[in-house]
């Protein structure tokens, strides 16, 4: 059965494949970011992801790739 949740795995797998494939990078890439504190010790926040899959807006400025350890059993 085909459900709403199965429709929007679909495309964003779709995407993340067309996202790699125009990048040439792996696809699968999540959205992730990190967190620092400035010189003023303001909070700062930084998030990357794949374009229209991601909340914010501009995540086509900056491509990030960094491997995520795995631990398999």
């Amino acid at each position: 059965m085909i459900t709403l949740c199965w429709l929007n795995v679909k495309g964003a797998v779709r995407q993340q494949l067309k996202y790699g494939q125009l990048r040439g990078v792996p696809w699968g890439i999540s959205e992730s970011g990190y967190n620092r504190t400035d010189v003023h010790l303001n909070y700062q926040y930084r998030a990357f992801g794949v374009p229209g899959l991601g909340l914010k807006r501009g995540l086509a400025e900056d491509l990030v790739i960094a491997l995520m350890p795995q631990r398999w059993r």
